[in-house]
């Protein structure tokens, strides 16, 4: 790897929300999943407001979430990488850093959710096309809820960028199935993660509140 390209990965940090493996709910097969945290958006029903904040706690080097990554691929045998957050091209010096890592693995299917318009994307960063096989772009719009299981609003598109993982997103992309899975992140903390039917992260949010006050 270029001297130059080295350095900007050891010299690069990024505000992470949290990582979780297996993650069968957010791209084809088993993956690694990676939440950013910081999101200046503020898109009313966004199901992750936690997320949008840059806290200095949050902070990791490229170099500590790559191993993390590799870490949760080994012990999952995951083939494929999810990034969401908050707003993953809120850092996109850093993403491409650890983009640029992660190839280091072998990790070549890495699909990324984007409240940026694909159009601005590609036109701002050149290089997506190369280390990114797939973007879920668009902003979550509350009054065109989608039944897709792979998007929340129906003005959120998916584009391919790899030819060989074509037909692979294809058949995600049709298939009927909405998953979600439920993981304790914290000991107080609850999350989903995938694209929850519409009211069922209301219903889950009453749920607890009702066990709690059992």
């Amino acid at each position: 790897m270029p001297s130059k390209i080295s350095k900007k990965i050891d010299n690069s940090s990024l505000y992470v929300g949290f990582l979780h493996a297996p993650l069968t709910a957010l791209g084809p097969g088993i993956r690694v999943g990676l939440w950013l945290s910081g999101c200046n958006r503020a898109c009313l029903g966004c199901i992750a407001p936690e997320l949008w904040d840059f806290p200095l706690s949050a902070i990791q080097s490229v170099m500590d979430v790559h191993d993390e990554i590799a870490r949760l691929k080994d012990d999952s045998q995951a083939t494929g990488l999810t990034i969401s957050g908050g707003e993953p091209f809120m850092q996109a010096d850093s993403l491409y850093a650890l983009l640029i890592a992660c190839h280091s693995l072998k990790f070549y299917d890495i699909l990324i959710y984007s409240g940026f318009p694909i159009s601005l994307l590609l036109k701002k960063y050149q290089w997506i096309p190369e280390y990114v096989t797939a973007i879920v772009d668009g902003a979550y719009e509350t009054d065109n809820y989608s039944s897709d299981h792979w998007r929340g609003s129906n003005n959120q598109n998916l584009t391919i960028f790899s030819s060989l993982h074509e037909n692979y997103y294809r058949k995600w992309q049709d298939e009927e199935k909405r998953k979600v899975q439920l993981i304790v992140t914290e000991p107080d903390t609850v999350r989903f993660l995938g694209i929850p039917q519409k009211g069922d992260y209301e219903n889950l949010k009453e749920m607890i509140k009702i066990k709690l006050t059992d």
